[in-house]
């Protein structure tokens, strides 16, 4: 929870719960509601200075190993599509991994089940993914996420006394909060747009 002294309190406008953030260091001043207030609440975030719209997460130690969907589960925001995909689970039998249907031969995988919301973008020179949230249906506010891989070396002692090294890496997310001044504008500066029928995808002068 945040826990900065000025903080400012949370308003009730028309039965909405809202609340002003920005002001300073180069960010408007501006209201946010709904999931995107419940995520900020949830967690402590620092504006990025001169880059209005946008707050990185200080509680990074706690929340480096979540995926977005993850996070918004943590902050108590239930995920549109769990209500269908638990009605739609009566009809399926979980067989290993796998999700398989009684309809026909139709398999899928059980995983799409929890990230319907995430869209994993994969930018031209650039080794970070970027997982984009939306945290609203007019896709004007949400959560981007960089995914950081750290590459360690270990070594292990074999049966013959010899040492031998092999290479891993360790997955961690680097989430911001974008309200309505800070989301899209940042996804067309990194070359992501949005379709019509809002789908997020690499734009055309970025592949």
């Amino acid at each position: 929870m945040q826990s900065v002294a000025d903080e400012p309190k949370v308003k009730v406008y028309k039965e909405l719960e809202v609340l002003e953030i920005g002001g300073s260091k180069g960010h408007i001043l501006e209201t946010i509601e709904g999931d995107l207030l419940k995520l900020y609440k949830a967690f402590r975030w620092k504006m990025i200075p001169r880059c209005t719209g946008r707050y990185m997460c200080r509680d990074h130690s706690i929340v480096s190993h979540l995926r977005p969907n993850e996070l918004v589960r943590k902050a108590c925001i239930q995920l549109e599509e769990e209500e269908e995909d638990k009605q739609e689970a009566r009809d399926l039998q979980i067989i290993g991994t796998k999700v398989e249907t009684n309809r026909g031969d139709n398999k899928c995988d059980r995983s799409s089940f929890l990230h319907k919301k995430e869209w994993e973008c994969q930018l031209s020179g650039r080794e970070d993914t970027i997982i984009v949230f939306p945290l609203d249906d007019q896709n004007t506010t949400g959560i981007i996420t960089y995914v950081k891989k750290a590459k360690s070396r270990e070594s292990d002692i074999t049966s013959h006394n010899s040492v031998q090294e092999h290479h891993s890496s360790k997955t961690s997310y680097v989430h911001t909060l974008n309200s309505r001044s800070g989301f899209r504008r940042k996804l067309e500066g990194v070359g992501i747009c949005i379709t019509k029928d809002g789908k997020f995808e690499v734009s055309d002068e970025t592949k």
